[in-house]
């Protein structure tokens, strides 16, 4: 899937919501191939294939989330 422009505003705060809550509880900052995060989605930047199905982001999509993530801090 090729990487959207803009993410969803609620997969953007969801992801992030995730990964603080991770992060916090386990007090460790995590690579995106040590935490899996899954979703639902069905905003226009999914694929059609996935859309409104449960999947688990992928490393380069969790990596987004937490470049956001330790940003926002």
């Amino acid at each position: 899937m090729p990487p959207c422009p803009i993410m969803s505003g609620v997969i953007n705060r969801g992801g992030q919501m995730a990964i603080e809550a991770m992060s916090t509880v386990h007090a460790t900052d995590y690579k995106p191939g040590e935490i899996e995060i899954g979703i639902v989605s069905e905003g226009d930047e999914e694929d059609t294939k996935t859309r409104g199905l449960w999947r688990v982001m992928g490393e380069a999509e969790v990596e987004r989330h937490l470049l956001a993530y330790a940003e926002k801090d």
